[in-house]
């Protein structure tokens, strides 16, 4: 989501309650990374300017007083 006004990038990955989040790893040969959300999401929160979220169904408060600031009306 971008907000051209309030100048905001968030990114925000949204699971379902028993959706499973991957980390990072080799795959079977060895001989590559494969990285996973954990080093996604981590990587675009290190980066000025971004917000990064993972949000599940029960996040809906945290959801709203996030998008909330940006404006956004349900």
């Amino acid at each position: 989501m971008v907000h051209p006004l309030w100048h905001r990038v968030i990114f925000a990955e949204i699971k379902t309650m028993k959706g499973k989040y991957t980390k990072g790893r080799w795959n079977k040969r060895g001989t590559r990374r494969l990285p996973g959300q954990d080093e996604w999401g981590q990587a675009l929160s290190d980066c000025p300017g971004v917000e990064y979220y993972l949000w599940r169904p029960s996040d809906l408060e945290e959801i709203h007083r996030v998008l909330g600031e940006t404006g956004v009306k349900n």
